[in-house]
C-alpha cells in the first residue's frame, strides 16, 4: 500500500487559537495578506452558528526551511510546527474576533474586526455607530470571550430592559441567554484539517493545494447556485441571507415583541 503525504485531523476553534498564541501555528511568507472584509467574517460566524460546514483547512507540518510570519502580525520566537496552506482568511478572521487582536491588511493597516449579534432574531452584523446605540445588539461579541462573559450578559440584559422600560419575561430572557451561549460556544466549533507530512516539499505542497482547489471549485459552484441557504463555504463564497423568526411573533426590525414583555410580579 502506498504511503500518503497527509493525515486527517480535527481541531476545535479554541485549539487553533491556542496554537496561534503559542506560536506553533503560523503562516508561510508566501501566503497572501489578509484580504477578507468584516462582512465575510460575519458570514462565516453566521454559518458556524447555524452548524453549517465551512470547508476543510490544510496545514503543513514544517520540515522545510521556509520563512514564516505570525497570524495577526505579532512576533513569537518559537518555531511553528504547522503552517496554514489553505484557510488563512477563515482562521485569521476568527482569531481576530475571538481575541480582539487587530490584523494586518494588504495595505499594511491594522484592522480591528467588530461583529455584533442580535439575539432576538439570531442575526450577526458588522458593528457600526447605529448598532452600538441599539440595545437589541451585543455590539462586539469579542467581549463574550475576552471581556468577562457574565458581566457582558448582565450588561446586555440590563440595557435591553432599560430600552423597553419593562423587565423581560423570564422565558424570553432564558431564550435570549441560550442564544448568546450558543455564540460563546463557537469556541468549541470543530474544524476538519488535512495535515501534510513534513516529507512533502514546497513543490508538492503547491501541487496538492492547486489540485484541491481545482477539485473543489466545480462542486462548490454547483452547490452555491442550487442551495437557498448557503453561507460562507471556504475562503470566498457569496452569502444568501435568510429571515429567521424572533422570540415571539415578528415585529419591526430589531424589536422584541411587546406581548412577550411584562412587569414582574411584585
Amino acid at each position: 500500500m502506498a504511503s500518503t503525504l497527509y493525515r486527517p485531523s480535527t481541531y476545535s476553534l479554541s485549539d487553533l487559537i491556542g496554537d496561534i498564541e503559542r506560536g506553533t501555528l503560523a503562516l508561510p511568507d508566501i501566503q497572501r495578506p489578509f484580504v477578507w472584509s468584516p462582512s465575510k467574517c460575519r458570514d462565516l460566524l453566521d454559518s458556524m452558528y447555524r452548524g453549517f460546514p465551512i470547508g476543510t483547512l490544510m496545514f503543513w507540518e514544517t520540515g522545510a526551511d521556509v520563512g514564516t510570519r505570525q497570524i495577526g502580525g505579532g512576533e513569537n520566537d518559537r518555531v511553528p510546527r504547522l503552517l496554514i496552506v489553505d484557510g488563512q482568511q477563515r482562521v485569521t478572521s476568527l482569531y481576530a474576533v475571538l481575541t480582539g487582536t487587530p490584523v494586518l491588511t494588504r495595505k499594511f493597516e491594522d484592522l480591528r474586526i467588530s461583529i455584533a449579534f442580535r439575539p432576538s432574531d439570531e442575526t450577526f452584523e458588522v458593528t457600526d455607530a447605529a448598532i452600538r446605540r441599539d440595545a437589541e445588539f451585543i455590539p462586539d461579541i469579542t467581549e463574550l470571550w475576552e471581556g468577562g462573559y457574565k458581566s457582558a450578559l448582565r450588561g446586555f440584559m440590563a440595557k435591553l430592559e432599560e430600552s423597553r422600560d419593562e423587565p423581560l419575561d423570564d422565558d424570553i430572557q432564558d431564550e435570549l441567554e441560550e442564544r448568546i451561549d450558543r455564540v460563546r460556544d463557537l469556541r468549541n466549533f470543530p474544524f476538519q484539517v488535512i495535515e501534510l507530512s513534513p516529507k512533502a516539499d514546497e513543490e508538492q505542497v503547491a501541487e496538492i493545494f492547486r489540485a484541491d482547489q481545482q477539485r473543489r471549485r466545480p462542486a462548490q459552484s454547483s452547490r452555491l447556485h442550487s442551495h437557498p441557504h448557503v453561507r460562507a463555504l471556504g475562503e470566498g463564497s457569496p452569502r444568501a441571507r435568510t429571515v429567521r423568526p424572533r422570540c415571539g411573533r415578528p415585529r419591526r426590525e430589531g424589536s422584541i415583541p411587546k406581548e412577550s414583555v411584562h412587569r414582574s410580579s411584585p
